[in-house]
């Protein structure tokens, strides 16, 4: 798999399901899309950051340091690696991409959730 500009390397769907499925080791999902793609449906636990506003809002991503796993995604790739950048540049150490980004994790039958009702909301 293609590894983006910015991320340290990439996560399948399969293991990120089981991370986010056990109690530890859950990485911090960053959604890149737009408010109304984040709306219309987002991985569980996701915060919303868009990633023309994320430069401004690297205080935003809720981590205590910034050495913990994040994970980024958006449609289907150009944007997360964007995001990528962005946080590495701002000190993110552990910054990985989900393979197949948000289109590829629905089409998988993973679970989805719509509206915000989970994550931080930057517009």
């Amino acid at each position: 798999m293609l590894q983006l500009a910015g991320c340290a390397g990439s996560i399948d769907r399969t293991t990120l399901a089981a991370r986010l499925a056990g109690p530890e080791d859950r990485p911090v999902l960053v959604d890149v899309r737009t408010t109304s793609e984040y709306r219309a449906g987002h991985l569980p636990g996701a915060v919303n950051l868009p990633v023309q506003t994320l430069p401004f809002n690297l205080a935003s991503v809720p981590v205590a340091d910034r050495d913990e796993p994040v994970v980024v995604y958006c449609a289907h790739g150009p944007r997360a690696g964007l995001a990528g950048f962005f946080l590495r540049l701002g000190g993110f150490s552990q910054v990985r991409h989900l393979q197949g980004d948000f289109n590829g994790w629905r089409q998988a039958g993973l679970p989805v959730l719509t509206g915000n009702n989970t994550g931080i909301r930057a517009e």
